[in-house]
């Protein structure tokens, strides 16, 4: 039996956990780290508070967020202060328990970090990882960078 996922079941079962933002501009912020994605469509994006509300324990491995995009695109998201290999660990536990399985369907992870350089050479294994493994693009950046949400084609 597979496991249960994606928009519809998330929905359906935290829905106290679930806000839609559809404003130009859409930032998720914890302590010092944030990531902005700039939304030009104006679409609905749903995003998911997993730390802290969908998953409530402590012992549980958890990205913060996850946004899906108006095509039901999933991206997950870690704010970070400095521990990036802790932030990797959180985006996989995170793909493996609440991603789709379908491979043909991409996903995305970010880090943002507050407190730390980002060593490019170092994160190259798990950026192979992701793609291999989930079919996801991991990105790793310094808080407050900005990332584009697709549109739909006018």
């Amino acid at each position: 039996m597979s496991k249960m996922t994606g928009l519809s079941y998330m929905k359906k079962t935290y829905p106290s956990c679930c806000k839609t933002h559809n404003g130009k501009i859409i930032t998720l912020q914890e302590k010092q780290s944030k990531i902005i994605f700039s939304n030009p469509g104006k679409t609905d994006n749903i995003i998911f508070k997993l730390d802290g509300c969908v998953v409530k324990d402590s012992t549980t491995r958890r990205c913060d967020f996850l946004l899906y995009d108006y095509n039901e695109t999933e991206h997950f998201i870690e704010l970070k202060g400095r521990s990036i290999m802790h932030a990797i660990d959180q985006l996989k536990t995170s793909v493996q328990k609440f991603g789709v399985e379908n491979r043909n369907r991409r996903k995305y992870c970010f880090v943002a970090c507050s407190g730390v350089q980002i060593p490019q050479i170092s994160i190259g294994n798990y950026v192979s990882y992701f793609k291999r493994n989930f079919n996801a693009i991991l990105a790793i950046n310094s808080s407050g960078k900005a990332h584009s949400l697709p549109s739909p084609a006018q």
